[in-house]
């Protein structure tokens, strides 16, 4: 009986190979946009998973809050605090300090490279993470401040197929150090991104084994908690030891928290971060392929009236109803496992664009890899169920006598099911459409946005040690080209300035206290990245005091601390005490997910990392050229690179970039579908109302009035389902713009757009159908009436 129904049901396929093929088609693009999201989504959620005790371990975060001021979370932490949590908690079975070094030049021999990042790591380091050395003694591969371990991928660009254990590496052409050990190389799904790791007392030197040194510094500390501890119980030991070893400003509100390592790439530590990407993505997936099911659904019942006969005929002949609902649950299965396979090539198909646009390594093995294909296979089994089940029901509930009379051949039967299937595929797909143009154009505004300086035609130069002391003459080399506008120095990069610090000032109440963000810039800063001076000046060479005593404040710095006339007030730091010299216009010095913060600048040489440059932009080529040559000239030995701030802005808003390029491409998809269904729909409405198309003809109707008489009721069906989709779209645009402090200007223009866009579509789609039936001889729809 299988047998009988397999045969009949590949017969109907290639007998009906147009339809069959619009069939499988929607439903195969439904399972493979859903298949490719899936993929990514596990991809995300497998992070770090690959370490064997990861469920244990934690990595320590600070909190701070002053009287006045917004919250701020750091993940560095003391110099001593993992030495003390060791000994002084007994939960902890290991604690690690681990700090990312960037831009690393490392030499053996001839061969020199510059590694992104280089981990500098306490030994317990590789007693808490899953790095399995394939080569060295994990128990002392970091244990003396002379070695290094690197992973099996660095050890074979250096060494080629030479034992790397034992060989001398150079790092910055100034530190010898030893390989110890060879790291197998780290899973692409692995937050740490390292070429080697180092020793952290051999690279902080005294201040790596200082005990009273309790100030933020840039470190991670990462723990290994016993089993059976509670997290919640050793936050509170961990803020007993702070107290006990670092005592509290009353002023200001502190607490270090443990958050699992499991979620340090997708969880912040306000509750938000990527995550939500996540949780989009999946609603995304579950929503194609629900298109696609009630797609197929649609396309289904669409054929009631051309199989009304053959249904008619098998009943006359004894057919009972199970027989007809197998029959047709066999043709699903069908269906559904050729969906399967051409989803299968689809995806394998696109995988590479998809790896380009989401930066993965995804491939279709991954499916069996990851445990995805049995939740594959079982989502095809429900498709059948769900698609499948309502046409095969209704399709077997035909009465013979209602076929003859011609009700079902009319589509009378099942025309409002088929209208609400339309409906609901165009409310999904306005909605993405809608949630499309909504991240689209909040990309726009960060990206095109007043960020309260000109970084347009700047670059940024990485400085070394060697270049450090030699700065000077490297600006006034710069500054010696007519095709360079200026050139200047900061610690950090002004698109991410994240250091904090307690300030107090004159006049403060003593029950008052803020943490403002503050950044060490050189002589020219303000002028090159052409800030605006509200009040004040700049710093200036004419003025000697200016490099000890001065700073420049902010806006919301000024009115934060209530300050109406800053200028010549103090303001103590951890850097000191500073004389306000001049207000600036607030700017953006970090996303715009976060809200401006008091912020406080000034000059300190020794801490420049960053050469800033800014180029005439008819003459970008020559300066970066002279660039490049002064570099050889001042560091024969260090490769040169920059950076222009349009890139950071990628690596800022990668995030949201993938997320808006990807919505457009399955909204696109979703659509497609969707429109699928909607043809469907209109060829049956046109062929129940053939007759009547005839007579309105020969009365003298017109070819657009007759347009619009089909179209009429498509038209009201997409109007309804934007309806829906509206406010729909809102909570989701609400809510995700919710993780942005400054957001584009909102109004009903993309809600307007979405909904014109689709009835755009709706109405190209069902163009041929409708004037095909409008213009057709009355002759030929009386032949077929």
């Amino acid at each position: 009986m299988f047998g009988y129904y397999l045969k009949k049901a590949l017969r109907l396929i290639g007998s009906q190979k147009g339809f069959s093929l619009v069939n499988i088609g929607g439903l195969a693009i439904g399972i493979a946009c859903c298949i490719l999201i899936l993929l990514w989504v596990s991809d995300e959620l497998s992070y770090d998973r690959f370490h064997e005790k990861i469920d244990d371990i934690y990595v320590v975060y600070f909190e701070q809050q002053a009287t006045r001021g917004t919250r701020s979370f750091h993940d560095s932490s003391p110099f001593p605090l993992a030495a003390v949590l060791k000994d002084d908690c007994s939960d902890v079975k290991a604690a690690a300090r681990i700090s990312t070094h960037e831009r690393i030049l490392v030499t053996f021999g001839e061969k020199s490279f510059t590694e992104d990042v280089i981990l500098a790591a306490d030994p317990a380091a590789l007693e808490i993470f899953t790095f399995d050395l394939i080569k060295g003694d994990p128990s002392t591969a970091l244990s003396h401040n002379n070695s290094i371990v690197v992973t099996e991928s660095t050890g074979r660009k250096y060494f080629g197929d030479e034992e790397p254990v034992g060989k001398e590496l150079m790092i910055d052409n100034a530190i010898p150090l030893t390989v110890a050990g060879v790291i197998r190389d780290l899973p692409s799904n692995s937050s740490f991104k390292f070429a080697a790791i180092v020793p952290f007392a051999g690279v902080h030197g005294a201040a790596a084994t200082a005990t009273d040194n309790w100030g933020g510094n840039p470190l991670m500390t990462f723990v290994l908690l016993d089993a059976a501890a509670d997290p919640a119980e050793v936050e509170g030991k961990l803020n007993g030891i702070l107290d006990k070893y670092a005592p509290r400003n009353p002023t200001i509100k502190r607490a270090l928290h443990l958050q699992p390592a499991a979620r340090m790439r997708l969880h912040d530590y306000q509750g938000g971060g990527t995550i939500i990407y996540v949780y989009i993505f999946a609603a995304i997936s579950a929503l194609i392929l629900v298109v696609a099911c009630v797609n197929y659904i649609n396309l289904g019942m669409a054929r009631a009236p051309a199989r009304a006969r053959e249904i008619a005929i098998r009943k006359v002949a004894g057919a009972a109803k199970r027989d007809l609902v197998r029959q047709f649950f066999m043709e699903s299965v069908v269906h559904a496992f050729l969906a399967l396979l051409v989803a299968l090539i689809l995806i394998e198909l696109a995988l590479p664009a998809f790896n380009r646009i989401t930066g993965k390594e995804l491939t279709l093995i991954s499916l069996f890899r990851t445990g995805i294909m049995p939740a594959v296979i079982i989502a095809a089994l429900l498709t059948v169920l769900v698609s499948g089940g309502y046409p095969a029901v209704f399709l077997s509930a035909f009465k013979p006598a209602r076929i003859i009379r011609g009700d079902v051949i009319t589509g009378t039967g099942n025309s409002t099911a088929r209208r609400i299937m339309v409906v609901f595929q165009f409310s999904i797909s306005t909605a993405l459409i809608c949630s499309t143009m909504a991240i689209s154009r909040q990309m726009d505004f960060m990206l095109g946005g007043n960020v309260g300086y000109d970084a347009a035609n700047m670059i940024y130069i990485p400085m070394n040690e060697s270049l450090k002391g030699k700065y000077e003459s490297f600006r006034e080399e710069l500054a010696s080209n007519r095709n360079i506008l200026g050139v200047t120095a900061g610690c950090q990069n002004p698109q991410a300035v994240t250091s904090t610090s307690q300030v107090s000032w004159e006049g403060m109440p003593s029950s008052d206290e803020i943490v403002m963000n503050w950044d060490f810039v050189d002589y020219g800063y303000i002028e090159t990245f052409r800030m605006k001076v509200t009040s004040g000046r700049s710093f200036s060479r004419e003025h000697a005091s200016d490099l000890a005593d001065a700073c420049v404040i902010n806006e919301t710095a000024a009115a934060v601390m209530g300050m109406t006339e800053p200028l010549g007030k103090w303001i103590d730091t951890w850097f000191g005490r500073k004389i306000v010299i001049g207000v600036i216009a607030d700017h953006h010095y970090e996303s715009y997910r976060n809200e401006i913060r008091p912020f406080i600048m000034s000059l300190n040489p020794g801490w420049n990392n960053y050469v800033f440059a800014r180029l005439d932009p008819g003459a970008a080529g020559p300066a970066l050229d002279f660039i490049r040559e002064a570099w050889v000239r001042f560091c024969p030995d260090q490769p040169f690179e920059y950076a222009t701030f349009a890139s950071f802005q990628e690596t800022l808003y990668g995030s949201e970039r993938r997320l808006s390029l990807l919505m457009k491409y399955f909204a696109f998809l979703a659509v497609f579908i969707s429109c699928l269904g909607l043809s469907a729909h209109v060829a049956v409405a046109v062929r129940r109302r053939t007759k009547e198309i005839c007579i309105r003809k020969i009365l003298g109707a017109s070819v657009p009035g007759l347009l619009l008489m089909i179209k009429k009721e498509m038209m009201i069906l997409v109007a309804v389902s934007n309806l829906i989709a509206w406010p729909a779209a809102w909570l989701f645009i609400d809510r995700w713009l919710q993780n942005y402090a400054y957001r584009a200007p909102s109004g009903p223009g993309i809600y307007i757009a979405s909904g014109l866009l689709a009835l755009a579509v709706a109405v190209s789609v069902s163009s041929v159908q409708t004037i095909r039936a409008a213009t057709a001889r009355p002759v030929k729809a009386l032949k077929y009436e």
